[in-house]
């Protein structure tokens, strides 16, 4: 009686949208109970954001408490990528959070922010004509906390996904144990101005979940994957791509203007802390997480180090839009190439690659040298495997051929004049004879030892 009373006190609208049975469908409530928990009057004329506790103990319910019970609920709402150790991330990162107390106290104010822009008047009296809450709850005060916890839920969840997707959260644990004060400042400043998707806010938590697509990498760099996606946005790449495609221009004066100017407008916006010298290296591995499917992280590092006259951010990126697809390519083969090898091998030969990366040799080169057909090497990868990656390997040569890369075409063209229309089987015994001979005595041309 006394919620109907308030209901109908509390405005016509209600009143008439409740349309209420006095006859039949009427269920048992209880109101409170003597039992240890919150008292009813702690809910009344109050809003959301005043039952939550804040730092100072003001406050009915504990917010670190709904945050303890309701992270790991959060997470599982998240759909990660195909082969993420999801329970062990999901631990570590719990265990990360509730540990970390400016994370924390960030996620109280962000729930409370949002909470007083989209919060709703008389939410009581929603909750006392909701017949499933009350069904759900023990006591009516129960279902009032229910409400309360699942607001915060739902606003945590969408929280920690906005972190995740963005590959935030790593960064900010790994900040914090360097104490770099200054990045962890840059974090929370950026995570202030993350937009949060709260379309399906009136969804039940039963169906809440994200499954919006995007790449799992422990960044290095706070909000990295944000910077790298605002700077391929910007007007300069825009302006650089238009004039490359002008005739007579002096591509290596275009990109140069490009850097500088670039560089200009990183340091003057959102992301200047990013670009200082000794965040360069950490940069260069956030940058290059999309490509270590196609070649090992160190391999991806070198190359696009060796590319870069000056190791700057703007350097990278440009020199990135100029030779995007080049680089791709050159890494799929240098990723096939490693592949050949067994697992321990495939260590010292990615050693091997860095160093000539690094001495800025030619890469290809080093790699025809590896490939002469000898019985080992056909062993390894097999006719058709080897006749796949000589392919590959050959459309990067340079046009004035060593001659290493010539005697690579002659072992090629053995293995096409043998089969002209089409590629060879994966083994071949008269065909890798051949091919060793053949490699015999080019090794032997080269003054070389012949390694069998």
């Amino acid at each position: 009686a006394a919620a109907i009373r308030a209901a109908i006190a509390s405005g016509q609208e209600v009143r008439l949208a409740w349309g209420f049975d006095f006859l039949s469908g009427w269920e048992l409530t209880y109101f409170d109970t003597v039992l240890d928990r919150t008292p009813l009057f702690v809910f009344r004329n109050r809003t959301i954001v005043e039952i939550l506790a804040d730092e100072q103990g003001h406050g009915a319910i504990a917010f670190s408490r709904i945050l303890d019970e309701s992270l790991t609920w959060c997470f599982a709402c998240i759909r990660y990528p195909p082969g993420c150790q999801v329970i062990e991330r999901i631990k570590e990162l719990k265990a990360s959070i509730l540990k970390c107390q400016p994370l924390v106290k960030y996620l109280s104010e962000t729930v409370r922010n949002r909470l007083s822009q989209h919060g709703e008047e008389d939410w009581q009296v929603r909750i006392a004509s909701d017949a499933r809450q009350l069904r759900l709850a023990a006591t009516f005060v129960d279902a009032l906390q229910d409400h309360v916890r699942q607001q915060v839920q739902r606003l945590l969840a969408t929280i920690v996904f906005a972190l995740e997707e963005r590959n935030a959260l790593p960064s900010l644990f790994s900040a914090v144990e360097r104490g770099d004060e200054d990045l962890v400042r840059f974090w929370f400043d950026t995570a202030a101005r993350i937009p949060l998707d709260e379309s399906d806010r009136d969804i039940g938590l039963e169906s809440f979940s994200f499954g919006a697509e995007f790449v799992l990498a422990d960044r290095r760099l706070p909000f990295a994957a944000d910077a790298i996606a605002a700077i391929d946005r910007s007007a300069q790449r825009k302006a650089l791509q238009t004039l490359l495609m002008l005739e007579n221009v002096d591509s290596a004066s275009a990109e140069a203007e490009a850097v500088e100017a670039l560089d200009a407008e990183l340091r003057s916006g959102p992301y200047a802390a990013l670009t200082e010298a000794r965040h360069f290296d950490d940069y260069l591995a956030d940058f290059s997480v999309t490509l270590h499917a196609l070649a090992p992280e160190a391999v991806c590092h070198a190359l696009l180090r060796s590319c870069l006259a000056s190791h700057t951010i703007a350097g990278l990126h440009v020199h990135w839009w100029v030779r995007a697809d080049t680089i791709r390519a050159l890494l799929t083969v240098l990723g096939q190439y490693l592949q050949s090898f067994s697992e321990d091998a495939q260590l010292t030969e990615t050693d091997r690659l860095c160093r000539v990366l690094a001495a800025n040799d030619d890469v290809i080169l080093h790699v025809a040298e590896q490939l002469l057909p000898t019985t080992a090497v056909l062993a390894r990868v097999g006719v058709l495997g080897w006749h796949r990656l000589i392919s590959r390997v050959l459309v990067h040569a340079r046009l004035e051929e060593p001659a290493t890369i010539s005697q690579l075409r002659l072992c090629s063209d053995l293995v096409n004049a043998h089969y002209p229309h089409g590629a060879p089987p994966h083994t071949d015994a008269a065909l890798a004879a051949a091919l060793d001979r053949l490699a015999r005595a080019l090794h032997e041309s080269n003054g070389d030892a012949y390694a069998p």
